[in-house]
């Protein structure tokens, strides 16, 4: 009997606006950071358990090109726990500028 794998952890992520535009290999787009560090700069966040750099390439194709990822938080083992820590950074932002960041949209609406 082989052994399961185990699923990756889920992981939240901001995008932010870069002044660069994609070449090649998102690896160098891809960066650890904090809430309170990025501050305003966030225009989306999110959760996944892809790799980061995959999930990057997906916004690109959505969004926009000039964007970077820095990860918040990882190794959360829930999807609820995840979606509950999603909910409370976006809910931060608001609270902090009055609105939700500039890409976020409800899920899987296309509206951004």
């Amino acid at each position: 009997m082989e052994a399961n794998q185990a699923k990756p952890d889920f992981y939240i992520y901001a995008l932010v606006s870069t002044n660069e535009n994609v070449k090649g290999e998102n690896s160098l787009r891809v960066d650890v950071g904090t809430f309170d560090g990025l501050g305003e700069s966030i225009e989306y966040i999110g959760i996944s358990r892809n790799m980061p750099q995959k999930r990057l390439s997906q916004h690109h194709a959505s969004k926009n090109k000039n964007l970077g990822m820095f990860v918040l938080d990882s190794e959360i083992k829930s999807e609820w726990h995840a979606l509950r820590d999603e909910a409370k950074y976006v809910s931060d932002y608001f609270d902090q500028y009055g609105e939700a960041p500039k890409l976020q949209g409800a899920a899987n609406s296309g509206k951004y």
